[in-house]
């Protein structure tokens, strides 16, 4: 069944349930029946703590510094499609910056993909046993630096993803410890 409720004229909300009749649970209706989203993902089947991680400071070819990760898949079998990014939830929610047509949104939090890849082996792949080197986009560095010394550990960290969803995470307080300590060298 498909119910479809108007929020304001040009929003609709799509809600698609489907009930069966089932003798046990006849009180159950499209109306209160649980919605539920089920993906299962490779990231559900990597065992946590398989891919260990180092940071490091990366120099990119013009000098710049920037920050490394390198990751080494413990696990026997490749991680497809491995990206990282980096994520942050706002302390509270702010004003959106940059909003077409100044909707007055607010924002709660967000990511960016500056990682490049730059160990070629394995293609998008982690290898089992492999390092495989990434470092931050290097004119986005000093903003990187600024959210860790602005945020909270716990609101900012580092995805580890396949296939676009997070397995595991590195988190805000090491990121923000080793940008600290990069800074003092």
């Amino acid at each position: 069944m498909i119910h479809v409720a108007r929020i304001a004229p040009f929003i609709s909300f799509v809600v698609i349930s489907a009930v069966a009749h089932h003798p046990l649970r006849a009180d159950l209706t499209p109306d209160t029946a649980p919605l539920i989203e089920a993906a299962r993902t490779v990231g559900d089947v990597i065992p946590k703590g398989s891919v260990r991680w180092r940071l490091g400071i990366a120099q990119a070819p013009s000098g710049e510094r920037t920050l490394g990760v390198e990751l080494m898949n413990t696990w026997s079998e490749p991680i497809p499609d491995v990206s990282l990014k980096t994520v942050w939830e706002a302390h509270t929610p702010r004003p959106a910056v940059g909003m077409p047509g100044n909707v007055g949104g607010l924002e709660t939090g967000g990511y960016e993909s500056f990682f490049l890849r730059m160990t070629p082996a394995g293609g998008e792949s982690l290898p089992p046993n492999f390092p495989v080197r990434f470092a931050y986009e290097c004119t986005q560095f000093a903003i990187l630096q600024g959210r860790a010394a602005m945020m909270s550990p716990e609101h900012h960290w580092i995805a580890l993803c396949t296939n676009g969803h997070e397995f595991d995470r590195i988190p805000g307080g090491e990121i923000a410890a080793h940008l600290d300590a990069a800074d003092t060298k």
